[in-house]
């Protein structure tokens, strides 16, 4: 149930952007019972949600949001101080009514509304607003005299300084931000149930507290809780008195009892329908990527899930096909995995029909998982063995208190000596994969990315710098300076990345995606002027060949491949000499079979477990206490399929259309072949180009590496245009082990004048760091 709107008075053209949503706002605004805003605090406050969650509530009602700063400063309130504050609130909302009723006439107030409310009432009645937040203030006082201690107490402290913002007695900080706000949800899968407030002038109350609910993660009793205190008001009447109801919550089906633990079957095929309609007419063939990896849920108990995840190369969303719940991993693959290789050799026998008529065959692309999920899925040697290496015959060496694998030209294992199982010393058992059509037992499991160079390799050169011993360790002085430039370029990381460099002092808790940027981008910079000249050479040498490897125009330019992976068997030869060969353990000796899975599957962040690490993490947030994990997985994904324009958990792949996303410029750009409006922001190929600092860089097809001052169109050009200045000096930033110009990265200076390209000539965009008085750019290689 909405709140039905007749036509409304035309406006000139050049207000229908501005003004839209403010005109439903006044006409919500003057249509809702001023007292509902005094139930909202109540519920913000005796059920706890998160100022991100408050927002988008408020959001829905917004005379609420003149009434609630945030919950911190509520309860930090004294009884007298909350007295004090809902008068002057009862006064500021009084002032605002009065400004509401001022708009609605000049838009038509009697024609805005089918349901007419009398707005002087309301006014009288709020001029004794005064009188009655002085008897809601006792009431709120003596209900919670007790029960609000042990409220405040309970809040994890940690909670309180991130998710709150603290607003000051003097301050007017507000926790809402319309422009925010609605940025969020854009951004989210709430996306369409905005857009449909402008187009079909109505306000569907019960989809916007879904997907509220989904996104935020409210909790059941808090949602319940809203949705009795909104029954009280005869707009909201027809809502259901209970979340379970409201969400569609499914009634969980019984797992099954694998050894000592429970699975649950979602379905190859139920989990892959909700991505079909995705599926471009282009695709041919439906290839997938599989993931199988451990999750911890909590730190207190070994409690964890074992996920069974399904990617479909070339879309970016990832599916849940089954899950198994333990207290350790599962004790039997087979069993583990019965079900689901059961279904993936029918669909790749049969092939899946899509909603637009066609069959399209299946084959399985490729299997990512880290290293002990591997031999688990395998049956073979785990990662600490002599004979642990999955691509050639090699048997490692016990030095220096680790298995460590010196050879660099060992025979390869192949598919029919691992059916045969010729290397008894290898294999444990035989595995479940071994009968499915089309899976390589060797070269269709990937050497990952993110686990093999990333968390091991890089993170293992960056502790041997800080926190290894002489002569390996950088002395305190060269830490503190390498930690103080990776900090001064924290405004220079472009939007695409979601964290920013942190001091060295924490590399025991930096991200996968934090090794990537250093190892890519901040490293080669920041480390020029710490490191000794062969180390940092060293360094170079592998920065260089994954850059190849990941580079989706490299890896298809003849020689490319082939030089990486000499690269890589230089790294791994001079890390012995620089280093010892007690640290060439199995993700060093991994480095020099990397490029085979480039040259099998293309680059490498196509096969990266990026996603699928991405995807537990929302797994986990799905599990709100520690019983019954499995069924309130299951509980949470079927809220999020009945949800009607909430997409299941994982995000399509990014798209190659243009969008203007950013706001008008405020003084235009000063080029005259141009027209209003001037932009400041645009999506090209999935990446954000912007004004700011961090996004402006890109580079043109004429191969220019232009900073970005705005866009706009040009009519002469008869399409949008970006406006900026491209750089006149360009120089290699290394030439050792080659020079750098070969991968894209410049060391460039002084900035031509202004001039135009049009955006379909954008190829790429640029991380530009400081370096001393001019800048070095570097092609960014992700969008995720």
């Amino acid at each position: 149930m909405g709140f039905p709107l007749r036509e409304a008075p035309s406006v000139p053209l050049a207000l229908v952007h501005r003004e839209v949503l403010f005109c439903f706002k006044i006409i919500i605004l003057v249509c809702h019972l001023p007292s509902l805003h005094f139930e909202l605090l109540s519920v913000t406050y005796n059920h706890p949600i998160k100022s991100g969650g408050a927002a988008a509530l408020l959001k829905m009602e917004p005379e609420a949001e003149i009434v609630v700063k945030t919950r911190k400063r509520f309860h930090e309130m004294t009884e007298r101080g909350k007295r004090k504050h809902l008068t002057a609130l009862a006064e500021k909302q009084s002032r605002q009514l009065k400004a509401a009723r001022n708009v609605s006439n000049i838009f038509g107030s009697n024609e805005s509304c089918e349901t007419h409310y009398n707005y002087d009432a309301d006014i009288e009645e709020n001029s004794s607003l005064n009188e009655e937040a002085s008897l809601h203030a006792t009431e709120i006082s003596s209900d919670r005299s007790v029960s609000d201690v042990d409220a405040v107490s309970n809040i994890d402290e940690s909670d309180s300084n991130s998710d709150f913002l603290c607003a000051s007695e003097d301050s007017e900080a507000e926790i809402i931000n319309e422009e925010a706000f609605y940025d969020t949800f854009v951004h989210h899968s709430a996306e369409e149930a905005f857009r449909n407030l402008e187009q079909d002038r109505s306000l569907n109350i019960l989809q916007l507290l879904i997907q509220w609910a989904l996104l935020y993660k409210v909790k059941m009793n808090a949602l319940s809780a809203l949705l009795k205190l909104l029954r009280q008001f005869p707009n909201f009447s027809h809502i259901p008195n209970d979340a379970r109801t409201l969400l569609k919550t499914p009634v969980a089906e019984k797992a099954e009892a694998i050894d000592d633990g429970q699975y649950y079957h979602f379905g190859l095929m139920n989990s892959l329908t909700p991505g079909l309609k995705h599926i471009p007419p282009s695709m041919t063939k439906l290839k997938l990527i599989l993931n199988f990896d451990g999750l911890p849920l909590f730190k207190s108990t070994d409690s964890q899930f074992w996920p069974i995840l399904v990617s479909i190369l070339g879309l970016g969303q990832v599916f849940m096909a089954g899950l198994y719940h333990g207290y350790s991993k599962p004790a039997d693959a087979e069993k583990y995995l019965s079900k689901f290789i059961e279904e993936l050799k029918a669909l790749i026998k049969s092939g899946v029909l899509l909603p637009d008529g066609r069959v399209l065959p299946v084959e399985v692309f490729c299997v990512c998982c880290d290293a002990p999920a591997k031999s688990f899925i395998l049956g073979c040697k785990g990662h600490t063995g002599y004979w642990s290496c999955t691509r050639c015959t090699q048997k490692g060496e016990w030095i220096g208190g680790k298995v460590v694998f010196l050879e660099t030209n060992a025979p390869p294992r192949t598919h029919d000596d691992f059916l045969k199982k010729t290397d008894s010393n290898f294999h444990h058992k035989a595995s479940i994969f071994e009968s499915v059509t089309g899976i390589n037992m060797t070269s269709s499991f990937c050497l990952d990315f993110m686990h093999v160079v990333l968390l091991g390799v890089q993170r293992k050169m960056l502790k041997l710098w800080v926190l290894g011993t002489v002569p390996f360790k950088l002395g305190s002085t060269a830490v503190f300076q390498c930690s103080q430039q990776l900090y001064g370029l924290r405004a220079y990381i472009p939007s695409e990345f979601c964290r920013k460099p942190r001091h060295l002092d924490l590399i025991k808790r930096w991200k996968a995606t934090e090794l990537r940027q250093f190892l890519l981008y901040t490293g080669p910079v920041v480390l020029k002027s710490v490191l000794e000249k062969k180390k940092y050479e060293n360094f170079l040498v592998l920065s260089v060949a994954m850059r190849i490897l990941l580079c989706p125009t490299l890896v298809l330019q003849d020689g490319f491949i082939q030089y990486a992976r000499q690269l890589l068997l230089n790294f791994v030869e001079a890390f012995k000499i620089l280093y010892g060969t007690q640290f060439i353990t199995h993700n060093f000796h991994n480095l020099i079979h990397l490029a085979d899975d480039a040259e099998r599957f293309g680059h490498l962040n196509l096969v990266s477990a990026f996603k699928f690490e991405n995807f537990l993490q929302v797994l986990k947030n799905m599990v709100r206490k520690p019983s019954d994990e499995l069924m309130q997985v299951i509980r949470r994904l079927g809220e999020q399929i009945a949800s009607e324009s909430q997409r299941p958990i994982g995000d399509i792949s990014k798209s190659d259309e243009i969008q203007l996303s950013g706001k008008e410029c405020a003084h235009g750009v000063p080029y005259d072949d141009l027209c209003q409006p001037h932009y400041s922001s645009i999506t090209i190929k999935g990446f954000l180009v912007s004004t700011k600092k961090s996004d402006a860089c890109v580079g043109t097809s004429d191969g220019k590496i232009v900073v970005v001052e705005g866009v706009s169109y040009s009519p002469r050009r008869k399409g949008l245009v970006i406006v900026g200045r491209y750089f006149i000096q360009r120089s290699e930033f290394f030439t050792s082990p080659c020079y750098s110009s070969l991968v894209g990265i410049y060391k460039v200076g002084k900035l031509s004048p202004v001039r135009c390209w049009p955006v379909t000539t954008i190829k790429m965009k640029y991380v530009l760091l400081p370096l001393r008085s001019e800048f070095v750019a570097l092609p960014l290689l992700h969008s995720d």
